[in-house]
């Protein structure tokens, strides 16, 4: 069945062929060509069909999401490949408008003693360039920019994004953070990085938002140097600022050292998971809120100075404040370079990392590894009864929350048991630490979970589609520089003009 405007153009790769393909029959059947025109459009009327009957839909039901998921999929990957298009187009015209400019600069000086510079000239072209795209499309002019130096692909560096671009692998909004995110790193090396960041998970599906986010972070900090000096500088420029908006709010930013930042964070939360749990009807966000501001302006902190200095005069007992820190301990040892994390922070640089776990007051915890996948086997502790303790012990093995995709830190998560209570007991084993949204997702039957050995766990969606979720890898080689042989790997062939 084909529509006049629907072929697909020549020349397209396989997969995204097939996603046109499967585009092409789905505005063939919103055409009302044929009732039945499209598989989705089948499974929809078979669905609703034995609702009408009060018959079991259920599996009818998963079929019709299964087919609109698809489409979905097609259309996301179809776009992926028009936005490559968009690209070299960009990267022509850039070409083109640089023509004109030195045509122009020619021109210019000939006639005139005002002679315009080479570097001029660079950024006449590419702010013609943007502009001229702005004008005509509407888009910002940084995110113009932001797509002009993607598609320059200066020395390579932009290659394995482009040619995932072109597979309707990645989205454009993927890659240009990968892109902008590692534009300080040598050119094979950021060929290297994004190559990882664009590899599948071990189930073979696509990294979910949160997962990428984090994964980009630590990329980044893994392959930055972090020499004392900058380390220094940056603090030097520590700030607290604020301003006010329209609508009556306003907003504070505070900037300075990460370990007291994230301490004071956690300590907000702390705070305002124990008020909410004590019957505030506050939700947990404006509780942060409140409770940041309370500190500050009615805090243990006097507001008095001491004569003759900056500092401010502290009453009481400082409050405790603690920040956690995973690090491996070859790290500590000077032995390699890995960056530390503080769950649901972020990554900070090796050097950051041992000055917080070695500074005075740090109390260490040993957590024992699998040398052979990198997982924890258990917490400093032989207590195994439905405890604190034992809810603690949880959380520092699963890491985060233990759902395909999600990052959540896992102290911030349910305790959830793997098999359902009474059937399941309650042990380490049978528990998993889970995000809330996606507790319930398991609890309400639309997700069901299969666990499996190693401490995985077998996910079904709505769809019928399966993921995998993993306890947390300690021993994880993306927390290493990446290798010559990953270097060496990344051969791509991009066709023309890049």
């Amino acid at each position: 069945m084909a529509v006049t405007g629907l072929e697909a153009p020549p020349f397209l790769p396989e997969q995204v062929r097939s996603a046109w393909a499967l585009l092409a029959q789905t505005v063939v059947g919103a055409s009302g060509e044929s009732e039945f025109a499209t598989p989705a459009e089948q499974a929809r009327w078979a669905a609703v069909e034995a609702s009408f009957h009060d018959r079991p839909a259920l599996d009818l039901s998963q079929a019709w999401a299964a087919e609109e998921l698809r489409v979905i999929q097609a259309a996301e990957a179809v776009k992926a490949w028009a936005d490559f298009q968009g690209l070299g187009a960009l990267r022509r015209l850039h070409e083109a408008v640089g023509m004109v400019v030195r045509e122009n600069v020619e021109e210019i000086g000939h006639y005139t003693a005002d002679a315009v510079s080479y570097e001029a000239a660079v950024a006449e072209t590419i702010t013609s360039t943007v502009d001229e795209v702005a004008l005509a499309t509407g888009l910002p002019e940084g995110a113009v920019a932001a797509r002009l130096d993607l598609a320059k692909n200066e020395e390579g560096r932009s290659a394995p994004l482009l040619a995932s671009l072109l597979e309707g692998q990645v989205g454009l909004d993927r890659a240009l953070r990968i892109h902008e995110a590692t534009s300080g790193l040598d050119p094979d090396v950021a060929s290297a990085v994004a190559a990882r960041l664009l590899a599948p998970n071990a189930d073979g599906s696509v990294r979910s938002h949160r997962s990428f986010t984090r994964e980009l972070r630590r990329q980044v900090v893994v392959h930055t140097l972090d020499p004392a000096e900058e380390r220094a500088e940056a603090l030097r420029r520590r700030c607290a600022y604020g301003w006010l908006e329209p609508d009556g709010t306003g907003r504070l930013t505070v900037v300075g050292d990460a370990a007291r930042v994230t301490a004071a964070l956690d300590r907000v939360d702390r705070l305002a998971r124990r008020i909410r749990g004590s019957g505030d009807a506050r939700t947990l966000e404006q509780l942060r809120s409140d409770i940041a501001l309370d500190l500050i302006l009615h805090g243990w902190a006097d507001s008095a100075k001491v004569p003759g200095t900056a500092q401010a005069t502290f009453v009481g007992q400082a409050p405790s404040a603690h920040v956690s820190l995973v690090v491996a301990l070859t790290t500590l040892l000077g032995v390699d370079q890995q960056p530390g994390e503080i769950p649901g922070h972020g990554f900070v640089p090796t050097a950051v990392a041992r000055s917080i776990a070695l500074a005075g007051g740090s109390v260490w915890r040993r957590l024992v590894t699998d040398p052979a996948d990198g997982t924890a086997l258990e917490l400093s502790t032989n207590r195994y009864r439905p405890t604190a303790a034992m809810a603690e012990q949880v959380a520092a093995i699963d890491g985060a929350c233990q759902a395909p995709g999600c990052t959540v830190p896992a102290d911030r998560c349910d305790l959830d048991h793997e098999v359902p209570w009474p059937a399941g007991p309650t042990t380490v084993r049978n528990l998993k630490r889970r995000h809330r949204r996606h507790h319930h997702h398991k609890t309400r039957g639309s997700w069901k979970a299969h666990p499996e050995p190693g401490g995985r766990t077998r996910w079904t969606t709505v769809t019928g589609r399966e993921y995998l979720s993993y306890r947390r890898a300690f021993q994880d080689p993306f927390a290493h520089p990446v290798s010559e042989r990953e270097i060496q790997a990344v051969e791509v062939d991009l066709p023309p003009p890049f």
